[in-house]
């Protein structure tokens, strides 16, 4: 006589696995971006800084246009007015000339107005012409023909000085510890 097989019930069925692994992923999916943005302090809002300076300059060279990449300081101007688009504060936004020959905002949504939060301060901007603007928006010219004015933000991130480097003839910019100088910028003596 034969002897009956026991199966063990001590095991997952597949259908167990399949509904803890959806589990798993619905948690994965919503914390993940709030554990990175957590861990980054402000890595993202230093990546999006970059990317809307490389899109004003792809708009403007792929355009035609010249675009002007407002950079407004947290600090902000107290003698421009409230509705003014230069009061705003911490943050990027590009102008275009209007039909007037008026600088706007452009309505471009790619190239919509960005704010950051206050642990991402835009704490000054050095010019070309060696003018630091610690308050208000400094404006630089992204030309159609591909090329921008040099440029150094300083900003810091929970008090971490930064500085981003915009150069002339190139689309992205760069990202360094510390605070640099347009001296330091224009001799190369940047690590």
């Amino acid at each position: 006589m034969r002897q009956p097989v026991h199966l063990r019930n001590g095991g997952f069925t597949l259908v167990e696995i399949i509904v803890v692994m959806a589990i798993l992923s619905v948690m994965a999916i919503t914390l993940v971006p709030k554990i990175s943005a957590f861990l980054g302090g402000g890595r993202g809002d230093l990546i999006s800084f970059q990317g809307f300076v490389a899109k004003t300059f792809d708009n403007a060279f792929l355009r035609n246009e010249t675009c002007f990449l407002a950079i407004h300081c947290y600090s902000p101007n107290p003698k421009s007015g409230q509705q003014d688009m230069l009061a705003h504060e911490n943050g990027l936004s590009v102008l275009v000339m209007s039909d007037e020959n008026s600088l706007v905002e452009t309505k471009r949504r790619t190239l919509s107005r960005i704010s950051f939060p206050d642990s991402f301060k835009i704490d000054e901007v050095i010019l070309s012409t060696g003018e630091t603007v610690r308050s208000g928006t400094a404006i630089i010219p992204f030309s159609a023909d591909g090329y921008s004015d040099d440029t150094i933000v300083h900003i810091s991130i929970h008090d971490v000085p930064y500085s981003i480097l915009i150069y002339k003839h190139i689309k992205s910019p760069r990202q360094i510890s510390g605070s640099v100088t347009m001296d330091d910028m224009r001799r190369g003596n940047i690590q």
